[in-house]
């Protein structure tokens, strides 16, 4: 895959979000108060560039996107490593758990507005 291009990033943003959900939940479950939202890589990925690409630049988007990493964590325990990891920062989590957020109570009132509708 061409790292010149962003969705390299997103899915490397998203890859890592997806195993800290795993890490923190069990699984790849985004846990919100009004439900639950499954997430998969590849998906969130596409997800995070068709969100993002109507404000941002394709350079603006991989700088967003690199700075979402934390290059020096690593596991507790593992004295090496081979191939990398990376792991999210913490304002990194913080901007994908709000956009998951807005994106669950978005889609719960759009559903609660199409309920509330009766057609004749």
């Amino acid at each position: 895959m061409d790292n010149k291009n962003p969705i390299f990033y997103a899915r490397i943003v998203s890859i890592s979000y997806v195993e800290h959900l795993i890490r923190i939940n069990g699984d790849n479950i985004f846990k919100h108060h009004r439900g639950n939202l499954e997430l998969e890589p590849d998906s969130l990925a596409s997800f995070l560039e068709g969100f993002y690409e109507r404000e941002l630049s394709e350079f603006e988007r991989m700088c967003m996107y690199g700075s979402m990493i934390d290059m020096n964590k690593t596991k507790e325990g593992c004295l090496l490593k081979i191939g990398t990891t990376f792991y999210l920062n913490q304002s990194g989590i913080d901007k994908l758990n709000n956009l998951m957020s807005d994106f669950m109570l978005m889609n719960l009132e759009e559903k609660e507005t199409k309920s509330a509708v009766t057609y004749h």
